[in-house]
């Protein structure tokens, strides 16, 4: 490698094994996995109201009666050729 591709990659320094940085890192991150409280309601999945849910069930509906009937029209123009 050349010397002026070398000062495109700094070298990268880490800490001590086992430092405090890393303890910490460590507890925080056993804390999130092993956490038993519920997320925060910002970031909750919300249900669909039963209005809404049965309203995309009949546009997902609608959309496959058209690509249903899209197919039978190439099927029949194939058929005249």
């Amino acid at each position: 490698m050349s010397p002026e591709e070398k000062s495109f990659f700094p070298k990268l320094a880490t800490g001590q094994q086992d430092d405090k940085y890393e303890q910490h890192a460590d507890a925080m991150a056993n804390r999130v996995v092993n956490s038993t409280e519920p997320p925060l309601s910002g970031s909750a999945i919300h249900r669909k109201c039963e209005e809404c849910a049965q309203e995309e069930k009949l546009q997902r509906m609608s959309q496959e009666e058209d690509e249903v009937q899209k197919t039978d029209v190439t099927e029949e123009e194939e058929e005249v050729k």
